[in-house]
């Protein structure tokens, strides 16, 4: 229990004394969306900032923050950030940088910019479209290149509220 901070915190103190010099450790962005309130709430432990993109202005913003990786040093306290100003047609994009940082045959790196235009160009469309061109876009990128780091990705947009009316439901 506590804030997501806090958890964090003591899942490092969990995994520190489990890989104790062993060298290993694990990279995570912790990410609590509050869509009544309209905000978003992260720790970042050793990830790479997740991506908000805002249709309205056309601007993207990295949700970044200070954080080791876990396991690494059962000591450090985590930080918790926040953003207000959630709504809809937003697109929140958390991934690995196997994905920015994959090559072509050329050597050329994919980079975000290129993560940035399809958000762009597929504003109006929902999360497993955007998906779906990140990866192909990704795959024509690579000309057959050999893989080198892990790709992950998560695509998240927001959605209008909606309000379900249930007939069976009674106020007094």
């Amino acid at each position: 229990p506590g804030t997501i901070a806090a958890i964090l915190s003591d899942v490092n103190v969990q995994l520190a004394r489990d890989v104790a010099d062993s060298g290993s450790f694990m990279s995570m962005f912790y990410l609590l969306l509050d869509i009544a309130a309209g905000s978003l709430h992260w720790v970042r432990a050793g990830h790479d900032p997740a991506i908000l993109y805002d249709p309205d202005s056309d601007t993207v913003v990295e949700l970044k923050g200070a954080g080791v990786a876990l396991g690494g040093d059962e000591h450090f306290r985590y930080r918790e950030y926040s953003r207000d100003g959630l709504h809809k047609g937003q697109i929140i994009l958390l991934g690995t940088d196997g994905i920015w940082e994959a090559r072509n045959r050329q050597g050329e790196m994919f980079g975000k910019e290129a993560i940035y235009e399809i958000l762009r160009d597929s504003r109006d469309q929902g999360a497993e479209t955007i998906l779906a061109r990140i990866t192909d876009t990704l795959g024509n990128f690579q000309q057959g290149a050999a893989v080198e780091d892990d790709v992950t990705l998560i695509v998240l947009k927001i959605l209008p509220r909606t309000v379900i009316y249930d007939p069976t439901l009674t106020v007094s």
